[in-house]
């Protein structure tokens, strides 16, 4: 089939003799689906939504006969252990198995580097509006690039799915209520950081049998969420925990290892970046009190 479809991203839309409607609608059921193919369930049925949730119309793309459907990855490619890079791979190889959407092959044209910032987000974001053909993204590899960029993308009208942005601000608190980074027409593939936060204080209070942590982030949507909910989760456990902030860049820990140990916590929760990690752990030996520590890293350092 190589006629005309108009993909309209969140509402349904009308189909002719010339035209290949790709609508949007609720499903439900559950299941893992691979970058691409989870897009193209975006646009082809809508997102599995709860029940009660009202999706909000987005953007219609004409795509013409013969043409292709543009889709963009963005991702960490230099920065963050580069870890953008095999997401661009995996979206490529995804590409190629999936095959064509109702007869209309899919391009994933260059991958953007969204470079794990703010600032990374946001230019990749408007590098993608700069192409009128672009139907979906893929990415971003970090929370603190896609809070930056969803709202661009949303108010763009362009759906947007991200295999490894975990922070809770993004999607919902888990009783439904919408993070305050939450933008329509952003979904993700990985799992909300509240349920590693539980499982952490669970193995922390229940299986190592520790009481008094301390925990430390960077100040962005991830490690700040990650820390946040560790502390809830804890502390309803009847744990106690200290949390300290560093900056992204910093070498010198010893300030911030004393401050943790004025606390004498038992184990030390880093859901931080192995750029800020690594110090951490190598200093944290010359400080009184935290030699033998108990260390527990995020998904991003392999203690």
């Amino acid at each position: 089939m190589t006629g005309v479809a108009t993909i309209r991203k969140g509402a349904e839309v009308n189909q002719t003799k010339e035209q290949v409607a790709m609508t949007t609608k609720r499903c439900f059921g559950s299941g893992v689906l691979h970058w691409v193919g989870l897009l193209a369930v975006l646009i082809l049925a809508g997102a599995c939504v709860p029940v009660d949730y009202e999706t909000p119309a987005l953007g219609t793309v004409v795509v013409g006969g013969g043409e292709e459907i543009q889709i963009r990855a963005l991702g960490a490619l230099t920065r963050a252990g580069e870890l953008g890079v095999p997401n661009q791979r995996g979206v490529g190889l995804a590409v190629a198995d999936y095959g064509p959407i109702k007869g209309h092959g899919v391009s994933m044209g260059a991958g953007l580097d969204s470079l794990c910032s703010a600032e990374g987000g946001a230019a990749a974001a408007r590098t993608v509006l700069g192409d009128a053909r672009v139907v979906g993204v893929i990415g971003t590899s970090c929370s603190v690039a896609a809070a930056a960029a969803a709202p661009i993308l949303s108010e763009a009208g362009l759906v947007m799915v991200a295999p490894s942005t975990t922070s809770p601000s993004l999607t919902s608190d888990l009783r439904g209520g919408a993070g305050s980074n939450y933008h329509p027409g952003y979904h993700r593939v990985a799992s909300n950081d509240l349920y590693q936060a539980e499982a952490v204080a669970d193995f922390v209070y229940n299986e190592l049998g520790l009481r008094r942590m301390a925990a430390v982030h960077d100040g962005d949507p991830y490690t700040s969420g990650l820390t946040a909910a560790f502390k809830a989760a804890y502390e309803e456990l009847g744990g106690s925990v200290a949390v300290a902030m560093v900056n992204k860049g910093d070498t010198d820990m010893i300030p911030v290892l004393t401050e943790i140990a004025a606390a004498s916590p038992e184990g030390l929760f880093l859901p931080i970046f192995p750029e800020e990690a690594g110090p951490i752990l190598r200093q944290s030996s010359e400080v009184e009190g935290l030699a033998g520590l108990v260390r527990i890293g995020g998904s991003l350092i392999p203690i």
